[in-house]
């Protein structure tokens, strides 16, 4: 699965281990926020590539997600969300096919909203193109 979709999907659950539910809610130093950053990105698996104006999409974590931004709110809804749907479908971002698995910075920021449709089996669903490369 290295290099997958599907693999990333596996590894995303991960994180899902990694919190807890009592006054302690992170394991370890949350590192003057930036563990509670990370974790509010990776909850919406939405990932932020650093240096480039790309956000990598997985697959969602929750049925519903909505970031309140300075432009409007963008939302994150998935229908056929559970345990046994981890794989995207279909994606859909402001009403138009999503046949990629990342975002330029500019398409989150501007709002909207980025529905999925899950599946019980892997899918061809934002795997190709790359997302783009910049020169340092």
């Amino acid at each position: 699965d290295l290099g997958s979709s599907s693999g990333t999907t596996k590894s995303q659950m991960c994180g899902k281990f990694l919190t807890l539910s009592g006054p302690g809610g992170l394991l370890g130093n949350d590192d003057s926020d930036a563990l509670s950053y990370w974790f509010v990105w990776n909850a919406t698996r939405l990932f932020p590539v650093s240096g480039q104006p790309v956000i990598l999409i997985g697959s969602p974590n929750f049925e519903r997600a909505c970031w309140h931004l300075s432009d409007g709110d963008f939302t994150i809804e998935c229908d056929s969300h559970g345990p046994d749907h981890l794989y995207v479908k279909k994606a859909i971002l402001s009403g138009k096919p999503l046949e990629i698995a990342w975002l330029r910075l500019d398409e989150l920021v501007s709002s909207g909203t980025l529905r999925f449709t899950m599946s019980k089996k892997p899918s061809s669903c934002g795997s190709s193109p790359v997302p783009p490369s910049f020169p340092a």
